[in-house]
């Protein structure tokens, strides 16, 4: 198994395309956590989508993706570095069953009271940046729509992502059009 990450601009540097395939770092990073699948599925989509977002990164720093949650599931935070290092946790609640078939919404949202969290951070050594912190409600079906949601309403930017995962490969494809360039 490869991890395989592909960056495209359009010629006219319109539009991004961004592909990520993880393999080793996905079973390195499941090889000492037993969730249920669905979990499983939704920290793997995760995972992509901070690694699709953070290899854009312009700073020496980590970019974080919480998807907090009033249901079964408390947290689910995915850290990636701007050298994409990767970290990636769930957090259960005891005494919550898990449904084999738990969606997003039934596993973090159950009460309307989840949030999606995106954190900049800076390292502080390297850069007098200071960390950004993105919080709104958590809205969507997926993850892929609870970040299209965000990108659209928090960053402005025309957004569209894929996620995809499972016990064995974490995959993403990002979209992405840009502002337009020198008043075009």
């Amino acid at each position: 198994m490869t991890d395989q990450l592909k960056k495209y601009l359009f010629d006219d540097h319109s539009t991004r395309v961004q592909t990520v395939k993880l393999g080793n770092a996905w079973q390195t990073g499941l090889a000492h956590q037993h969730y249920p699948e669905c979990i499983q599925r939704l920290l793997g989509e995760l995972t992509s989508a901070a690694v699709l977002l953070a290899s854009n990164l312009k700073f020496d720093g980590s970019l974080v993706l919480q998807l907090q949650g009033d249901g079964p599931v408390a947290l689910i935070v995915v850290e990636c570095s701007a050298d994409l290092n990767i970290r990636a946790t769930a957090t259960l609640r005891e005494g919550h069953a898990i449904p084999a078939d738990g969606t997003l919404q039934s596993l973090l949202n159950a009460h309307g009271q989840g949030r999606f969290i995106v954190v900049l951070d800076p390292n502080r050594d390297t850069t007098d940046m200071q960390p950004y912190q993105g919080v709104v409600p958590l809205e969507g079906d997926t993850v892929a729509q609870v970040l299209e949601l965000y990108m659209r309403n928090s960053e402005q930017l025309d957004t569209r992502i894929w996620l995809a995962a499972d016990a064995v490969h974490s995959a993403g494809l990002l979209l992405q059009r840009l502002p337009g360039q020198g008043g075009n």
